[in-house]
């Protein structure tokens, strides 16, 4: 009885995790698309003239609460080719910070 609930536990984290990589993924499918912020002076202010309009400025990454490294990851998993994100979904394989090396260490898959 230990070994099937243990069992069960496990599916059920491998299956929050998919809906959580998918989520992901496609963050970064969208902040891929996004205009990037140009940084320096534009930002210090909440929007910039131009002319005699004034336009938003495109957002940061931390006006958006991601940090450079979430962002980072989740444009990695939007590059991935879909035969490998399955694969990172089952728990087959993890993910690295590098879209081209994807190790078998089930220990390696962070949130």
């Amino acid at each position: 009885m230990n070994r099937n609930r243990q069992r069960l536990s496990q599916d059920s984290i491998l299956y929050c995790r998919s809906y959580a990589l998918e989520a992901e993924r496609k963050m970064g499918q969208i902040l891929a698309k996004m205009e990037r912020a140009k940084g320096g002076h534009p930002h210090q202010k909440a929007r910039k003239a131009t002319g005699n309009t004034t336009l938003p400025v495109e957002p940061t990454l931390d006006e958006l609460g991601l940090t450079k490294r979430e962002s980072a990851d989740a444009q990695m998993l939007a590059e991935l080719p879909q035969a490998d994100f399955d694969k990172i979904k089952a728990g087959t394989k993890t993910r690295t910070t590098r879209p081209h090396s994807i190790c078998s260490n089930p220990n390696r898959l962070s949130f």
